[in-house]
């Protein structure tokens, strides 16, 4: 019978000398929000967002009843349908994720853009 070995798999690869790789599991922020203005994430609203999602370097993804959005894109956000009562999920994966988290909630939830334009700007990254 063999003698177990504490060598990796890998250090025949890689050498018993060398760099070892960690790899870590990945993170995301993933909230559910809940859109409470009368006509909806629409187009106006809809832009302020998306401006928002690009400043970030994060993926940002909304989810609407199974239909998954890019955020960053005004027309896949406009093809999700997102009115009003609809609970939105929405996913945010990279290195800026809880800062994008937190102020991408806020815009939603107050549906920013709908009325005076000039109201978001304290909002942008």
């Amino acid at each position: 019978m063999g003698a177990l070995s504490s060598q990796s798999p890998f250090d025949s690869c890689i050498g018993s000398n060398s760099l070892k790789l960690i790899f870590l599991p990945k993170t995301m922020q993933t909230a559910q929000i809940k859109v409470t203005n009368e006509n909806g994430l629409h187009t106006r609203p809809g832009a302020v967002f998306v401006k928002a999602c690009q400043g970030f370097a994060s993926t940002v993804t909304v989810d609407n009843k199974g239909h998954k959005a890019d955020a960053k894109s005004l027309m896949k956000l406009m093809s999700a349908g997102i009115t009003k009562n609809d609970m939105i999920t929405l996913t945010i994966e990279g290195s800026d994720e809880a800062a994008a988290m937190e102020q991408l909630k806020v815009i939603i939830e107050s549906l920013i853009g709908e009325g005076k334009t000039s109201d978001c700007h304290y909002l942008m990254p």
